[in-house]
């Protein structure tokens, strides 16, 4: 993200920013502690896909947010003759605002660590703001930089959301034109008990009862990743808005 703003300020000649001490109040609340304490957990889930893709496919819906509303506010400020201080702080808020959204996607579904480490974050980010501004270089906001700021605080949840969700489309249709065919084995023919596919005894050697749990409620759309899960914590998740209409693909991985 800092590139892509650093190239687009560049380009269309506008000042840059944030600072460095507010970026790394950024990094380090909604990438070091986050990352440190994720990292951390046991995860028995199967590992699919690249290296590279993956971190890309999960990075992307928050980058692009940020580069979005941080030049939306650039322009605002320019427009209306915000300093570049209460400029530079109003970016800093929304980027750390669009950071701990993203953990909070990257968290889901939450355990007893996941929910404490939000609250933490949230807590730590209120406390910096308020408290230590002269630390991460924040000024105080006039009328007008702090009506840029409820108003693109208010577009970073549905912002990040759209994205989210024409990504998750674009990958559908691309899967779908790689896919062999609905329900079909990866060999291109039908799913078949007799042939040995999914067999109770294969899913009792391949995954624990949490993962095939986790694995299930993925391709049902429910959790961005197949990683073990209980299937009382997907009650408060669950909507049938995220159930795919169509028949779903099982991948050659399940």
């Amino acid at each position: 993200m800092p590139e892509a703003v650093s190239s687009s300020t560049l380009i269309f000649t506008l000042p840059y920013p944030v600072t460095s001490a507010q970026m790394s109040l950024v990094s380090a609340l909604t990438i070091g502690a986050p990352g440190f304490v994720l990292a951390m957990e046991p995860n028995t889930a199967r590992i699919k896909g690249k290296f590279l893709p993956n971190v890309i496919y999960r990075a992307l819906p928050g980058g692009l947010t940020d580069l979005i509303l941080v030049l939306g506010v650039i322009l605002f400020c320019m427009v209306f003759q915000v300093g570049e201080n209460m400029m530079s702080t109003v970016c800093a808020i929304i980027l750390n605002i669009v950071g701990l959204m993203v953990v909070h996607y990257t968290c889901k579904p939450y355990n007893l660590l996941r929910k404490a480490m939000m609250i933490g974050l949230t807590v730590a980010f209120v406390f910096c703001v308020l408290l230590l501004p002269q630390l991460f270089t924040l000024t105080s906001l006039d009328l007008p930089g702090a009506m840029i700021l409820v108003v693109f605080a208010l577009l970073s949840a549905p912002a990040l959301m759209v994205i989210r969700r024409a990504q998750d489309k674009l990958k559908s249709g691309i899967d779908s034109l790689r896919s062999p065919g609905r329900h079909a084995a990866p060999g291109g023919r039908k799913l078949s008990k007799r042939e040995g596919d999914l067999n109770m005894e294969m899913l009792m050697q391949r995954y624990t009862p949490e993962a095939l749990c986790g694995v299930l409620a993925h391709l049902a759309g429910l959790i961005d990743r197949p990683e073990p899960v209980k299937p009382y914590e997907l009650v408060p998740i669950f909507s049938w808005a995220k159930v795919p209409v169509d028949d779903v693909i099982l991948p050659s991985w399940v």
